[in-house]
């Protein structure tokens, strides 16, 4: 298949002016062979990395002969190189977690008693902006137990619930997350219930994280959007907002953990939607162009 075809019609030319001066250097007699990674085309048309090692064998006098390169996939290795460094992220994000969790329990105690005076010395029972951080304090207080276990994905504790009831519950803190920043957020669920079995612990994580995220790339007169849809027996969760959107760079590493391409970021929002997502047994999809 390769007779007659040139190594530049099926090679990536990255880094073409490193080639061409280690090639120069070695027909110059200045080194016997050199080594470089480059990705070529398979027949199929995706790309493999490889290393590649070149050596130019010459005749008794000295004179070049012929160029021998042998071409070594490394796409196992690299996908183990990756997988290795997510566990080392995933180990630090542990860490992190136990150091933060006390403290944040005893502050987020504070705010969950504060509230419960004010509404008994001042008769608030419905106040929608109390009751709005009444269940901000009780999902925080459930996320501090599921920062521990960012790191780890596996069986969770599933039950059977109607997210379009889940959903209209938690519509006041939908909004309230939103009314700081300026945005006006909607929700909309379908008339009839969507029963799903899921870790309703997680769903509070992909729910908050997605919409603070979604606060946070749009602008103060910007729009979001939360919808629930059911598709041939499949649920469909979506928030959308009207922000600029990412690069192609940007989107390709959204869901790494501490990656972040907003100033004053931590990079665990969307990390924390991707464990939990994955630990719903759920798939997770970005649609984002600039």
């Amino acid at each position: 298949d390769l007779e007659g075809v040139l190594v530049r019609d099926i090679s990536q030319h990255d880094d073409h002016d490193r080639e061409v001066k280690l090639g120069n250097e070695m027909f110059a007699g200045k080194r016997t062979g050199y080594r470089i990674e480059k990705r070529f085309q398979h027949r199929d048309g995706n790309w493999v990395p490889t290393l590649m090692h070149l050596a130019l064998v010459r005749d008794d006098l000295g004179r070049p002969q012929m160029v021998v390169a042998s071409v070594i996939g490394m796409a196992e290795r690299l996908a183990l190189e990756e997988r290795r460094a997510l566990e080392v992220q995933h180990v630090a994000m542990q860490v992190m977690a136990r150091g933060v969790a006390h403290d944040f329990n005893n502050l987020l105690q504070v705010v969950q008693s504060s509230v419960a005076f004010i509404r008994m010395d001042y008769q608030l029972e419905e106040n929608e902006d109390l009751r709005a951080i009444k269940q901000a304090a009780e999902m925080a207080g459930r996320l501090t137990a599921q920062l521990q276990q960012l790191a780890r994905v596996g069986a969770s504790d599933h039950v059977r619930c109607d997210l379009t009831a889940e959903l209209n519950q938690r519509r006041a803190l939908l909004q309230q997350l939103s009314a700081k920043s300026g945005q006006k957020i909607s929700v909309t669920v379908p008339e009839r219930p969507v029963h799903v079995s899921i870790d309703k612990t997680a769903l509070e994580q992909v729910l908050l994280n997605l919409v603070v995220n979604a606060c946070q790339a749009t602008p103060s007169d910007g729009r979001i959007h939360i919808s629930l849809a059911e598709r041939d027996g499949t649920a469909e969760l979506v928030v959308a907002d009207t922000g600029c959107g990412m690069t192609s760079e940007v989107k390709a590493r959204a869901l790494e953990p501490f990656f972040t391409a907003r100033p004053g970021g931590t990079g665990l929002g969307l990390a924390i939607v991707n464990t939990a997502v994955t630990r719903c047994g759920c798939n997770l999809d970005i649609e984002s162009e600039q």
